[in-house]
């Protein structure tokens, strides 16, 4: 911790390695999975994450978050979270992409860089789409193979709870 007088009544302290302690914190919380409190299904797997670490990587998944929390009950108990349902999204993408957003780094093959590119821009992965958009704009994604055409991006919002999967 470093401390620097601001004025003679009031002092500055700072966290010399905070971006790296939170970044490896997080990171040590995914590897134990704990506190996960957002589940993503695709291909049939299940995905499990930190709402707060989509949110600040995402615009889409922020958008999603604070759009529908209310259809989620928090007092019911610790199954209320969301479960997202991606569709046409591959399972190993998804995965390569949380990399990304707990590490802020990600070794892709090169035969499926696309698909992974793709996916960021649809979900707008910051550090990695080329347009951020806010949440309130709706989301279009270009295709791979014909870049003015667009496609929404299809996901589904539902309770663990509810027999609903729309």
């Amino acid at each position: 911790i470093m401390g620097a007088v601001v004025n003679e009544d009031t002092f500055c302290l700072k966290w010399n390695d905070f971006h790296t302690s939170l970044t490896s914190t997080f990171g040590e919380l995914r590897a134990e999975s704990d506190l996960l409190d957002a589940t993503i299904v695709c291909e049939g797997q299940v995905l499990r994450a930190h709402k707060l670490v989509l949110s600040a990587s995402s615009s889409v998944f922020r958008q999603l978050f604070r759009s529908n929390g209310g259809l989620i009950s928090h007092s019911a108990s610790a199954l209320s979270e969301p479960v997202i349902m991606m569709l046409d999204v591959k399972a190993d993408d998804l995965r390569l992409l949380l990399n990304f957003m707990y590490e802020g780094q990600v070794n892709v093959a090169q035969e499926n860089l696309n698909h992974f590119l793709s996916l960021a821009e649809r979900l707008q992965v910051r550090g990695l789409a080329s347009v951020v958009t806010s949440p309130t704009t709706p989301l279009t994604v270009p295709r791979a193979n014909n870049l003015s055409q667009k496609r929404p991006l299809r996901t589904s919002q539902t309770s663990p709870l509810s027999t609903n999967s729309s």
